[in-house]
Formats: structure tokens, C-alpha cells, sequence
């Protein structure tokens, strides 16, 4: 399979039972680096992320009518990801819920102090998860291009745990360079020896 198969929309251009598939493959992405702490039960994880990413800033990437893979693009200012302490209550019950909404929280609000310059111009990319069967397909950079289309952004900036050596490898063949790396504030429990952050720029 080529990457001409693979086809990229918003995640807004579908109906709203996509957003249970985009929270699954956010919580396979995601859970050995940070969900893990929230939960055991990866059904219920992905539940109540389906119900947290805003379906506005997500990319989806489409192979044979298959979700292949995800990506969120947001501006200054705006946020991919809301916080509902409700919502993790619901299905993990109050004490957990509580629990799991706080440590949420603090594991996915780096990107409010992000230590990179960003202005108007800057799109910051965010929680960028191919799912398992489609891996080494070009998902990831398909969905990379379709985002260095966007006309209002000549910047993009990311973050990725310096243990995710295959994603920096892709980020750093996409063009993006590494400018700075920043210790986790709670490192105790994330796992995380760093965050490293990077930039691309259009020529």
C-alpha cells in the first residue's frame, strides 16, 4: 500500500462517531507514556477521550475507509484538548475520576508554556498517534504535508518525549530541527527523562 492511497480530512467532515475512533487510537498512542497513570481499563480511557479532543483541530488520515492515523494543529490561543473533570468521573467513578482528571490535566498542559517563540504565523502540532496496522505507510508524513499546506502558517512547532526515537527520526526528515529540551515538572510519575521541542519553517 502507497502513501497515494491514504487520504487526509478534518476530523469535523465526518460524523460524530468519529470521534470514538479518534479517542481509541489516542489512548493506544498514548497509554505506555502517560494514560497508563490514569487508567488500566483502556476502554473506558477511550471513552472519555472521545469526549475530551475537539473534533475542530484534529487531522485525520484515511486508508480503504480505515482510520490510519492523527494529528491536531492548533493556533495561539486555541486548544485541541478541554478539561472535564465530569467526564472522567462518569466512567472511572469519583475518587479515580478525580484523580485521573488532575494528573490530566498536568500531563497534557505543556503546551500552555511552551518554551518556544509563537506568534500568529506559529501552528503548534499536537498528539500525532498512526494506529498500529498502518504503520510504515506514510501516514504520519502525509498528514504532516496536508498540515504544511495551510496558508496562514510559515512556523510549526511540536513536542515529543526524547525516548520516542522513531518520531524525532521522522520529525527530523520532515525538516524540523531540534531547539531546546525541557525536564518534565512532575517526573516522578511521567516516566519522561525530557520533552523535546521543535520547529519547522517554510522556506
Amino acid at each position: 500500500m502507497n502513501i497515494m492511497n491514504i487520504v487526509i480530512k478534518k476530523a469535523v467532515d465526518f460524523d460524530e462517531c468519529i470521534m470514538e475512533k479518534i479517542g481509541k487510537i489516542f489512548v493506544e498512542g498514548f497509554y505506555d507514556d502517560a494514560l497508563k497513570y490514569l487508567s488500566k481499563d483502556t476502554e473506558k480511557l477511550g471513552k472519555i477521550f472521545s469526549c475530551l479532543l475537539i473534533p475542530d483541530y484534529f487531522y485525520v488520515a484515511v486508508i480503504d475507509n480505515e482510520i490510519a492515523g492523527i494529528a491536531s494543529c492548533v493556533k495561539k490561543g486555541q486548544y485541541c484538548l478541554k478539561y472535564d473533570r465530569k467526564v472522567f468521573v462518569k466512567y472511572l467513578g469519583i475518587l479515580k475520576g478525580i484523580l485521573a482528571g488532575f494528573f490530566s490535566k498536568l500531563m497534557f498542559t505543556n503546551y500552555l508554556d511552551f518554551p518556544l517563540e509563537i506568534n500568529e504565523e506559529t501552528a503548534i502540532i499536537e498528539f500525532v498517534v498512526t494506529d498500529k496496522n498502518f504503520r510504515k505507510m506514510g501516514v504520519a508524513s502525509s498528514i504532516f504535508n496536508q498540515l504544511f499546506e495551510i496558508p496562514e502558517y510559515r512556523h510549526y512547532v511540536l513536542e515529543v518525549i526524547d525516548a520516542n526515537t522513531p518520531a524525532i527520526e521522522l520529525y527530523t526528515k520532515l525538516g524540523f530541527k531540534e531547539i531546546i529540551r525541557k525536564e518534565p515538572s512532575h517526573k516522578k510519575y511521567s516516566g519522561i527523562n525530557y520533552f523535546v521541542y521543535m520547529k519547522y519553517s517554510k522556506i
